[in-house]
């Protein structure tokens, strides 16, 4: 059916009551100039089901809601789609003070100014098995929220595109998502896959990849984040910083994979100038800045803490790991394996302003410089306690200032272009040694996946470390990554596979050469995907669309 009106819900419309739908299609309804061109709700509560809106249209694209409006009303929504409708806010759905519960809602193809898919102001959604894809909108492309409580679980964000926010547009509120997948979302300016000017953001399982913006390829804003055990690869930020992320509130991330990210200027993975920056156990591979910090840029962060943290081969102008430009209060690198990372100043570490920088703890091997500073490029003064610097190819191994830093209980060994630069050379004193450190196997191969850089017993670097650090079993620290308090673990999940080549070493049933199972989005046997064309007609299965994916002449 095609109802139209003059003004607002010309399918229907409701004050103060009840309305239950299920099992129904409404095709190309009509308005004029409305709120809700498929269906107004006021103070009322709705129910929908098993059910469909096509080509929803507000003529004038000033209304909210192509298919639905609801504004200080309950809604419940179980396997709704809404596809090719437009409004001035919400395309699809537009919400105002209200509670909706949204399970296996689809939103495809909308367009609006605000919240391709659905907009909102006030209240609370809560999305379960949602999927938000090929939307349009100025801001928001799948989403815009203001001062709104949204959850999400298990929700897909895919190829939506706006000028700020490809996929979600939060203004001030909170977002909390789980299992949330974002991929091929686009933003023109800034967040590719989120923008938000304030309020919080926290998350687990989320995985981002192939978000692309000007400025923070997935995410763009000064809100305060926490995320764990997520995945964000192959995100970019074309013109600007922050290839995955750019945060100018606080960043609490742990236990997570950031790969192959890209910013034009700085920060490949992570831009940073906020009030806190928490960094803990994650892996930065192959990430990429044409300016700072190849996998982590932070300017002018009151207090930073990066601590157990794998970096390999990522490569910018200056800092190809990290760069910590003018810290306020506090910064603070402990347990760092920083591994092949690549840069003109500091292959893997780029320090300056008048702040001293600790450095406590780390492994910096294999690294590369084309000036200076194949593990270290310092202009701030540095404290350097516990560090081992080996394999340097090129550059010396560090480079850095007198005034105000310290160096005690720190090996360097066989790094081309010498070991101290800049300073003083206090190899033999103070507890700083050059001896080869017998790491269980390292090759300056770009390739992590067979490198271990735990020590071989009688390695000189074990217990050799400050006497008032101990290890966990009560001696005197090692030298590196692997000793002091915050000693790192090669192999988290226990599978026998070094975190090096394992594609996740969070989950036992991850390793190279597992048994992969198709169409639950996990890359089990390490291969680069998961697999989802089984019967390898050219044809996905599972939400790809293979209507038989066990047989060849089978496919759509």
């Amino acid at each position: 059916m095609a109802p139209t009106s003059t003004g607002d819900g010309a399918f229907a419309w409701i004050d103060g009551g009840s309305l239950v739908l299920s099992d129904f299609w409404v095709d190309s309804p009509g308005a004029t100039t409305a709120d809700g061109v498929g269906i107004y709700a006021l103070n009322s509560n709705v129910e929908l089901s098993s059910g469909t809106f096509v080509g929803a249209r507000d003529q004038s694209g000033s209304g909210s809601g192509g298919a639905l409006y609801a504004e200080n009303s309950m809604v419940d929504v179980q396997d709704l789609k809404v596809e090719a409708s437009v409004a001035g806010q919400g395309g699809a759905l537009a919400f105002s003070n209200s509670y909706a519960t949204l399970q296996s809602l689809d939103v495809s193809a909308n367009e609006a100014d605000k919240g391709g898919g659905v907009w909102a102001s006030g209240g609370t959604l809560d999305c379960s098995d949602c999927s938000v894809a090929d939307n349009r909108a100025a801001s928001g492309g799948g989403l815009y929220l203001n001062n709104v409580l949204f959850g999400d679980q298990q929700g897909f964000f895919e190829d939506n595109q706006a000028d700020d926010g490809g996929a979600i547009f939060c203004d001030s509120g909170s977002l909390s998502l789980s299992s949330s997948l974002f991929e091929g979302n686009l933003a023109t300016l800034s967040g590719g896959g989120i923008y938000q000017s304030s309020g919080s953001l926290s998350g687990d399982r989320l995985v981002a990849r192939d978000n692309h913006a000007t400025a923070g390829g997935f995410f763009w804003g000064a809100s305060d984040l926490t995320l764990s055990e997520s995945r964000f690869s192959d995100n970019s930020a074309d013109r600007s910083s922050g290839g995955a992320f750019w945060a100018d509130g606080s960043l609490d991330l742990s236990n997570s994979y950031l790969e192959n990210n890209v910013a034009a200027v700085d920060g490949g993975a992570i831009y940073a100038r906020g009030v806190l920056v928490n960094l803990q156990q994650g892996w930065l591979f192959g990430n990429e800045a044409g300016g700072n910090g190849g996998a982590i840029a932070m300017a002018g962060v009151s207090e930073s803490s990066l601590i157990g943290l794998y970096l390999h081969h990522n490569t910018a102008s200056n800092g190809g790991g990290v760069s910590v430009d003018s810290p306020v209060n506090s910064a603070f690198l402990s347990n760092l394996r920083m591994t092949d990372n690549e840069a003109v100043y500091g292959g893997a570490l780029s320090l300056s302003g008048s702040l001293q920088v600790s450095l406590l703890n780390n492994s910096l091997v294999g690294n590369r410089a084309t000036i200076a500073g194949a593990h270290l490029y310092s202009t701030a003064p540095t404290s350097l306690l516990n560090n081992l610097l080996s394999e340097g190819q090129g550059g010396g191994a560090a480079y850095g200032i007198e005034g105000g830093s310290d160096r005690y209980h720190n090996l360097l060994w066989n790094n081309n272009g010498g070991d101290w630069l800049g300073w003083s050379d206090i190899t033999g004193s103070s507890g700083n040694i050059s001896q080869d450190p017998l790491l269980v196997y390292y090759s300056a191969d770009q390739d992590a996946s067979d490198d271990d850089l735990q020590l071989s017993p009688g390695s000189p670097a074990i217990d050799a470390g400050l006497s008032s650090i101990l290890d966990a079993d009560g001696s005197i620290s090692d030298i590196g990554a692997f000793g002091g308090s915050n000693a790192v673990n090669a192999d988290n999940d226990g599978d026998g596979w070094m975190d090096g080549g394992d594609c996740d070493d969070r989950d036992l049933s991850v390793y190279p050469g597992a048994t992969e199972i198709p169409y639950d989005g996990i890359d089990q046997d390490c291969d680069g995907a998961d697999l989802e064309d089984v019967d390898g007609d050219g044809v996905g299965g599972g939400r790809k669309g293979d209507c038989n994916d066990e047989i060849g002449r089978a496919h759509v």
